[in-house]
């Protein structure tokens, strides 16, 4: 992945540097860099600095702080409209909490939904073309920031809803930079000609990605366990009363990225937030030994495995049977502690 990020990231660079031989070059060389290197860790963050240097982008071509403040005003009234669908996805279904608490890991728990990540998605179309729009900077600046995001997100693994929103995006983004390709191919044409015809285009766009990332969203988030259920609220409450601020974790779940922002407790068997922290071998080796827990079937292949994480005080799965947990339950090195439906909490002793 971040070979891939690498990739985009130089090949954006070039084609700024070749495009750009002024000043301007080193605006948009700086955005290039911001959201390569901040899409290697994580996409969200990758859309978070596209938008950020966007607008400082916009606001070094702009010659008064009027003409700054009205671009700031628009691009964040559009961003934020464009977004609500991943907003309110999350409000909706687990209320505000995540947003006031801080997570234990270096990671933002962004939902794993085509809802959500589509309005993020969005929310960056929107940013890099309105920006471009509102001062008839006919997008070339931003072509950097649209070819490294879409190359970010088209080799991230994804289901059909986000592949939907992938293309439509795509798309979208070809028709920023064919006006860009002919102006540089022919002096025959004014690029001022094409304005009218990409602030068309772009309106659109943004209208077909709307409407295909909602219905996406609503039909597939249902056979994805994208959303944390009832019973793990119930736990995660449970686990705030009832366990140490400093109690640590192996968590076995389809919401494991979830965990840390809503518990304020550390998982020890997670990767996610650590690309940079870790070797290529130590990443690795942790997502290998996390796979091991969750593919095992017996209460002694469970013990086996968890031998992994020595400093772990806790087990917590939603993915293993009940028979399973109560074999673990037989031993003197294991208590269950809390079941609720699917979700058990597993003290281990031997901590």
């Amino acid at each position: 992945m971040r070979g891939v990020a690498l990739l985009f990231l130089i090949l954006s660079t070039t084609v700024t540097l070749r495009a750009f031989r002024t000043a301007q070059s080193r605006d948009i060389l700086l955005s290039g860099l911001l959201v390569g290197l901040t899409g290697l860790t994580h996409l969200q963050y990758g859309a978070v600095a596209a938008i950020v240097t966007t607008l400082i982008a916009a606001s070094c071509r702009s010659q008064t702080w009027k003409d700054r403040l009205y671009t700031y005003s628009i691009v964040g009234t559009v961003a934020l409209g464009v977004s609500l669908p991943w907003f309110s996805t999350v409000v909706l279904n687990h209320g505000p909490e995540m947003f006031l608490r801080a997570s234990t890991i270096s990671t933002i728990p962004f939902p794993r939904n085509p809802v959500a990540h589509g309005g993020f998605n969005l929310t960056i179309l929107a940013a890099v073309a309105l920006t471009g729009v509102c001062h008839k900077l006919y997008q070339r600046e931003n072509v950097a920031l649209v070819v490294v995001h879409i190359g970010l997100w088209q080799f991230w693994p994804l289901p059909t809803g986000w592949l939907i929103t992938g293309c439509v995006f795509a798309a979208v983004a070809v028709f920023e930079t064919l006006p860009v390709v002919i102006t540089h191919v022919t002096t025959k044409y004014n690029s001022h000609s094409f304005y009218p015809q990409r602030q068309h285009l772009m309106a659109v766009g943004a209208i077909i990605l709307l409407l295909t990332t909602v219905p996406a969203g609503v039909t597939t988030a249902k056979n994805l366990n994208a959303f944390i259920s009832e019973d793990e609220i119930e736990t995660y409450q449970w686990i705030q009363d009832e366990t140490s601020s400093d109690a640590t974790f192996v968590v076995v779940s389809w919401s494991k990225d979830w965990f840390p922002a809503l518990t304020d407790r550390t998982d020890v068997s997670t990767w996610f937030g650590s690309e940079f922290e870790y070797s290529a071998e130590e990443y690795e080796r942790t997502r290998q030994q996390y796979n091991s827990v969750v593919s095992c079937e017996s209460a002694e292949c469970i013990n086996a495995t968890l031998q992994a994480y020595p400093s772990a005080d806790y087990f917590y799965t939603n993915r293993h049977s009940a028979d399973v947990v109560r074999g673990l339950n037989s031993t003197d090195t294991y208590e269950v502690v809390h079941s609720n439906g699917p979700v058990h909490v597993v003290r281990i002793n031997a901590n």
